[in-house]
């Protein structure tokens, strides 16, 4: 029996790639609905033959779904924050009340709902949403939910990590800067999840494999920041050189990460108190102690000259992975995912054939 999935946005960067590895798949046919033809060209070179049309109704919707048996949702509006949550809403609405009856229904989000930011790097549940994607996938998330809870829908969340792949940005990027020379990478987990591991988790659920829910989507078991750099070494054929930096985070148990939190918030509270009163601590305190004045200036020239030489040393030293989350992605994951080092080449190199085939014919 064959199992059909539609894939809406099927024109966007991920869900373009993942239309062609599900293509790749036994037993599966995958059905792309863009809003336009001009959209789904590049899908048609590579052989996928793709629906047009907006989820705009409940007619058109049931036309651009029919025979479906998942739908996965891609789709990211554009427009002002109140425009993308109306956007986003009607799309579900409609995929979630029309699809064939059967049809389980995936909403593609992205770890950042968990309310990271620039200055808050580590991966967990923030109470408020750093950046305003984080907070418009938050909100679609629970219009998700709400919406298939009503129509007795089976509705699933898949919270993408930084997603890899053949078409995507942060791939091509890593591959052009791979064999430059020394690089410095934390030995640490990442959160990359490639667009074959989307695909085989789409497939799974179609299946009836997974209980509905939300769920992170990364590498299963998770790649290292340094496996991943060596990942694309071999895929350009050169030697990674890598000095590997020891995990910040370390092997802490909850306690223990606690208590470092109170440490280092105390710290905090302890320097910038000396930061605003240096003048009275100098003048009254240090003046009258001069062996903690001593060390205090000791302790000051210390870090100065560790911070000088480590500058020093990272001197010509290319970091890819300096702005990197920090931590293992919480939450709920898919049971049943294939470890994808060694699963996905043999698709990976079909779909790269076919990409390639493109690229000679545009030629």
């Amino acid at each position: 029996m064959t199992t059909t999935i539609a894939v809406i946005g099927a024109n966007g960067q991920v869900g373009s790639e993942v239309c062609l590895f599900l293509s790749e798949m036994d037993g599966i046919e995958v059905v792309p609905i863009c809003r336009s033809e001009l959209g789904a060209a590049p899908l048609r070179s590579w052989g996928l033959e793709s629906r047009f049309g907006a989820l705009t109704g409940s007619e058109e919707a049931r036309r651009l779904l029919a025979g479906c048996h998942l739908v996965a949702d891609f789709t990211l509006p554009r427009g002002d924050p109140g425009q993308m949550r109306a956007a986003a809403t009607q799309v579900q609405a409609y995929a979630i009340q029309d699809a064939p009856a059967q049809a389980r229904y995936v909403y593609i989000s992205s770890l950042m709902a968990l309310g990271m930011g620039e200055r808050s790097m580590r991966l967990k549940w923030h109470r408020l949403a750093r950046t305003q994607y984080g907070r418009f996938k938050r909100r679609s998330e629970r219009s998700a939910t709400k919406l298939g809870r009503r129509a007795g829908r089976e509705v699933y969340v898949l919270r993408l990590g930084e997603v890899h792949g053949e078409r995507q940005a942060v791939s091509i990027d890593l591959m052009s800067r791979v064999g430059r020379g020394t690089v410095t990478i934390e030995d640490r987990p990442s959160i990359v999840v490639f667009a074959f591991n989307i695909a085989e988790a789409l497939v799974s659920i179609a299946a009836g494999g997974q209980a509905p829910g939300v769920y992170s989507l990364v590498c299963e078991p998770d790649w290292s920041l340094p496996e991943v750099y060596a990942y694309y070494c071999g895929r350009a054929g050169v030697e990674p050189d890598i000095v590997r930096l020891p995990d910040p985070a370390g092997d802490r148990g909850p306690v223990r990460a606690a208590l470092s939190s109170l440490r280092a918030a105390a710290s905090s509270t302890v320097a910038r108190f000396a930061l605003r009163h240096r003048d009275l601590l100098a003048t009254y305190l240090l003046a009258s102690v001069p062996e903690l004045e001593r060390r205090f200036r000791a302790r000051y020239h210390l870090r100065r000259a560790a911070s000088e030489i480590a500058e020093l040393k990272e001197q010509g030293v290319e970091r890819p992975f300096g702005g990197a989350f920090q931590g293992r992605s919480p939450g709920r994951r898919l049971s049943g995912q294939s470890d994808c080092r060694t699963s996905m080449e043999p698709l990976a190199a079909r779909v790269r054939a076919r990409l390639l085939f493109r690229a000679d014919a545009d030629a």
